[in-house]
């Protein structure tokens, strides 16, 4: 889109137009936003975008026209992780897109006579909207992979596939030409689906095994009895946990645009982390014999026939057990950004910006709870039907640097670049034996847009986060996961096309 142009005085705005018509098409950001998680691009201070708006709703309010932006992309990734046990490497690539719409009512139209052109900034026009759809956050998704641990030496297969859908109301209010305030309200819908290993001391076995109805001497728990779960050291987990989860969440997000000169733009926002009316709510899947397997195989048979018969159902029926599932503690971050951008010339963009991400109480230590245990025999040991536990992710807050760049080479092409840099939240120690592509610290971006016509533009973007690598070290929370190294490389590639009417 080109540059928005709001002048002080009607007589600044006649200058603008017939500079526009004359000179090199202004030097734009485009409607294409970079798309690697939470991080991305400069949020454009004072635009029209609508996708800019999604982070800086303010800008919509120095919009000329309504707009309509959409983007496709392709996301390409690999990750791969290496240990004692394993050699990994996983490759796969996603479909995605945004779209954004800005209402901008009271704004001339640009066919009518001059007089009309004069009165741009009426108060009919302090008003702006702007609605629309975007990934907040995706990962994880395509086939399971396959791992090795102490627990499963013959494979296994592991996934989690997480995305947050936002559907966003922005409004913004530009009470003068040069200062705009905005205020976006966000419906998130969150899916997780999961097929993970977890264990560890945070289960409780509280049952107490009996024969016949008769309590051991003590009367000692079942974690007394074999310690099934409970560790002072790193073990690999065996109990299989399986679930489709979704969620709805809300979130808003503030923020001011101040254009004190023409070519000048300065903004400030902030978006609240998420918060959930009720729990990510879904029915899952809970395999238990591998735990018991590997807890039983070591005794002398004579014990494993008495750890047996002190169970309801005395095993007969395996170790498999339906709950209904709740989690709590997973949310899109709180943020913070900054940002400035400035033409020294009218066909160069130069922008820049901070932002702060609130990464470690948003995937801090998730907790779930499952109710309503079907297996019995399970149900004994845990001495419930429920059973409370915690995810332990310690992610860590983010700083991110962000610059950008566009140059309008002629009337209609404008070439843009950038590049973002935050060291990536995720705590190594807890990842597990398990890849991710979510290393990611470094991102650059190369693209360009062609103006079709005076309201239509096409655009073209290519992103690299090149290949990063992390390493866990001696004491994790996983036994295979020791010493692993982790290494993801990721591709985006974007079309879009911006249409003003």
């Amino acid at each position: 889109m080109r540059r928005p142009r709001l002048p002080a005085t009607a007589a600044a705005l006649l200058a603008a137009l017939a500079a526009a018509s004359a000179a090199p098409a202004l030097a734009s950001n485009g409607p294409i936003p970079t798309s690697v998680g939470t991080k991305g691009p400069v949020s454009i201070p004072v635009d029209g975008d609508g996708q800019t708006m999604f982070r800086m709703p303010s800008s919509i309010g120095f919009a000329l026209d309504h707009r309509f932006d959409f983007d496709l992309f392709w996301v390409q990734t690999a990750s791969e992780v290496r240990n004692s046990l394993n050699d990994f490497r996983s490759e796969g690539g996603t479909l995605g897109a945004s779209g954004g719409l800005v209402l901008a009512p009271g704004r001339p139209d640009w066919d009518t006579d001059d007089d009309e052109v004069l009165d741009a900034y009426s108060p009919a026009r302090k008003i702006t909207l702007g609605i629309g759809v975007y990934p907040d956050m995706a990962g994880g998704g395509g086939e399971k992979s396959k791992y090795r641990l102490t627990t499963f030496p013959e494979t296994i297969g592991l996934q989690t596939a997480i995305q947050f859908i936002t559907g966003a109301v922005n409004v913004a209010f530009t009470p003068t030409p040069w200062l705009s305030l905005g205020v976006g309200l966000h419906a998130i819908y969150s899916t997780i689906d999961t097929t993970s290993l977890v264990g560890g001391s945070s289960t409780p076995l509280g049952g107490s095994p009996t024969i016949n109805g008769v309590p051991f001497p003590g009367n000692p728990t079942y974690a007394d009895f074999l310690n099934l779960f409970s560790s002072d050291q790193a073990s690999d987990p065996s109990t299989l946990f399986k679930s489709e989860m979704s969620a709805i969440q809300f979130s808003a997000i503030f923020s001011v645009s101040l254009r004190p000169m023409e070519n000048l733009g300065l903004g400030f926002s902030y978006r609240d982390r998420s918060w959930a009316p009720s729990p990510y709510e879904s029915r899952a899947t809970v395999d238990s014999s591998r735990t018991f397997l590997l807890a039983l195989q070591g005794l002398d048979p004579a014990i494993q026939t008495l750890f047996l018969s002190t169970l309801p159902e005395r095993g007969a029926n395996g170790f498999i057990g339906r709950y209904k599932v709740e989690l709590e503690g997973l949310h899109v971050p709180r943020q913070v950004r900054t940002n400035v951008v400035f033409w020294p010339v009218e066909w160069l963009l130069l922008s820049a910006e901070l932002g702060w991400i609130e990464w470690g109480r948003a995937f801090g230590e998730p907790r779930v709870r499952l109710r309503d245990g079907s297996n019995t025999d399970v149900n004994f040991v845990v001495g419930s039907t429920a059973i409370n536990t915690k995810l332990k992710q310690r992610w860590r807050n983010q700083w991110v640097f962000a610059f950008q760049g566009a140059v309008a080479v002629t009337e209609k092409i404008t070439i843009r670049a950038g590049v973002n840099y935050g060291k990536n939240p995720i705590n190594v120690n807890y990842q597990g034996a398990t890849a991710t592509s979510a290393f990611s610290d470094v991102t650059a971006s190369l693209g360009g847009g062609v103006r079709l016509t005076d309201r239509i533009e096409l655009n073209a973007l290519f992103e690299l986060s090149p290949p990063t690598s992390a390493r866990a070290g001696p004491r994790t929370d996983q036994l295979t996961a020791r010493n692993s190294r982790y290494g993801a490389e990721q591709y985006f590639f974007h079309v879009g096309v911006g249409i003003a009417f």
